[in-house]
């Protein structure tokens, strides 16, 4: 009886210890992150921009005109399609940004990560929102 409490009270703990607040990222944080938690940020991140677009694709059939975001996320994944760019490729292009632009880490990472692919990918300078 008294192992099983144990072992009970321990899931508990270790199941409440995992959870934490779901708060974007910033360049601070970005740089704490070994290499492979930075490997799912990016798969993250660029599996939501597909997501954003299949929903833009949706609307359009529906006379919905995408925002400028929408069609700045549609042009970077056609330029990362294009260049055929990997998730490896994109930690080293956010890296770069942060270093190039250290006013960026203070603030969310995507958008900072955003205008970082989409200059690479792209041939265009970007900077923050």
């Amino acid at each position: 009886m008294r192992k099983r409490m144990v072992s009970t009270l321990l899931g508990v703990v270790i199941f409440f210890g995992f959870l934490q607040p779901a708060f974007p990222i910033d360049g601070s944080d970005w740089k704490a992150l070994d290499e492979t938690a930075r490997s799912f940020y990016v798969v993250g991140v660029v599996d939501s921009w597909h997501n954003a677009i299949t929903t833009v694709e949706i609307g359009e059939e529906l006379h919905h005109e995408p925002s400028l975001y929408e069609n700045l996320i549609k042009d970077i994944l056609s330029c990362m399609k294009g260049q055929d760019m990997k998730y490896s490729q994109i930690i080293v292009i956010v890296d770069k940004y942060l270093a190039d632009h250290p006013d960026a880490e203070a603030g969310p990472l995507v958008p900072s990560m955003v205008m970082a692919v989409h200059a690479a990918a792209c041939g265009k300078e970007g900077k923050t929102l």
